[in-house]
């Protein structure tokens, strides 16, 4: 289960239900309690529960899951990481250098310690990929020639972007912005040293890949580099 603290403020306005004066500290102080409600539910017979943003007198919730779901929670605030090590199973972190997200990784691992729990960390990462270095950077620059300006500027205005803002930033981006996040570019083993490498300054359990034409690149990912990967996660087990 993905817990969503927010998300993007217009697609809560266009149902009427996004509370503009709700702080950030308090959306979480309301996600905290509605997962513990919903936990709760997963596992007791009724569930009586009075809170400043809901109520709950003897719910009941069947059938009661045979096993605890996984839960996962994007996020990288104090108050977000906060949230992970207490509740989420899967932490999603973002940064903007390998330093910030080792930090970020050992305190959500810390935080979950001190809780007597597990969280394991996790970012983004694109794949490119081909039989050589060349050949995947190719597709990256063909990709950017044809880049869509208008989705990207629409991408920023629902993170919260002034209109003005997002478009200017759209109308100046390079063509790999394309990928909205990092990316690799390159052949089997590129590609298998760059996640190595990531995962590892990082300090992170492991990486969410996008595959830009997943049909074809899923399967040459699993062929070539998947195998390289469990490998090399064997070799660190040992």
């Amino acid at each position: 289960m993905n817990i969503v603290n927010g998300a993007y403020a217009a697609e809560f306005e266009q149902f009427g239900i996004w509370d503009a004066g709700l702080s950030h500290a308090d959306r979480y102080r309301m996600t905290e309690l509605w997962t513990e409600a919903v936990t709760r539910l997963w596992t007791e017979d009724s569930v009586t529960m009075h809170t400043p943003y809901f109520d709950l007198d003897a719910c009941e919730s069947r059938p009661h899951p045979a096993s605890r779901p996984t839960i996962i929670s994007a996020g990288k605030s104090e108050a977000a990481r906060a949230f992970q090590a207490k509740y989420a199973d899967g932490a999603f972190l973002a940064a903007d250098s390998l330093d910030e997200m080792r930090d970020l990784s050992r305190d959500v691992h810390d935080r979950a310690a001190a809780e007597g729990r597990e969280c394991r960390t996790y970012s983004m990462l694109t794949v490119v990929q081909d039989d050589t270095d060349a050949a995947a950077q190719q597709k990256v620059r063909a990709w950017g020639a044809g880049v869509d300006r208008e989705a990207l500027a629409s991408m920023r205005a629902s993170w919260g972007v002034p209109a003005e803002q997002a478009r200017a930033w759209a109308d100046g981006a390079a063509g790999e912005d394309a990928f909205q996040t990092a990316y690799v570019a390159g052949s089997a083993e590129t590609v298998t040293e760059h996640i190595e490498y990531i995962v590892d300054r990082g300090e992170l359990d492991g990486l969410m890949l996008i595959f830009p034409e997943y049909d074809q690149d899923m399967v040459r990912f699993g062929e070539t580099v998947l195998p390289a990967l469990r490998e090399h996660d064997a070799a660190v087990v040992r």
